[in-house]
């Protein structure tokens, strides 16, 4: 006897019921980087508000809105901005990756020491101090033997 377990159709809206649970979702889609899977996460929280109030806010109809921001859906950036003021959202910018160290930096000005710095602009000032060094190293450092040295033979022999 095969007895199927019956289940219940699962619906993320219903568990989104305060502000912070709904940015709380968005900000995690947004982190996805998956375009389909934002669309489809606005559509949810749209729905947890209200689709109706939301088509109301935004002077869309609500079918298109369901159409817009599901996951097969690709909404406009008006839209998306639109539903997003009508969710009393908005979207932020961050750096995707984290700034570059100063000691990373250091490394290479081929055994240069700098130190650490605490300030924000640690990596910018490492570098024009490995710059400064570099420069003062090459000054000091005799030509190659092998490298040309005042310009063309032409010049060369006119001086001569």
């Amino acid at each position: 006897m095969d007895k199927a377990m019956k289940t219940a159709p699962y619906d993320t809206a219903e568990f989104l019921t305060s502000p912070e649970a709904m940015r709380a979702y968005m900000a995690e889609a947004l982190e996805t980087n998956d375009a389909a899977f934002i669309a489809h996460a606005l559509g949810t929280v749209a729905r947890a508000k209200s689709m109706t109030d939301i088509a109301r806010k935004t002077g869309l109809s609500r079918e298109s809105l369901y159409r817009a921001l599901s996951a097969a859906g690709r909404p406009e950036l008006a839209t998306v901005m639109k539903v997003l003021g009508a969710l009393d959202l908005q979207l932020s910018i961050k750096n995707a990756r984290p700034a570059v160290k100063a000691m990373k930096v250091v490394k290479v000005a081929r055994g240069a020491k700098v130190g650490k710095l605490s300030k924000p602009r640690a990596g910018t000032i490492a570098k024009a101090k490995v710059t400064a060094i570099a420069k003062q190293r090459t000054a000091k450092m005799p030509a190659h033997p092998g490298a040309r040295q005042g310009g063309s033979k032409r010049r060369q022999l006119a001086q001569a």
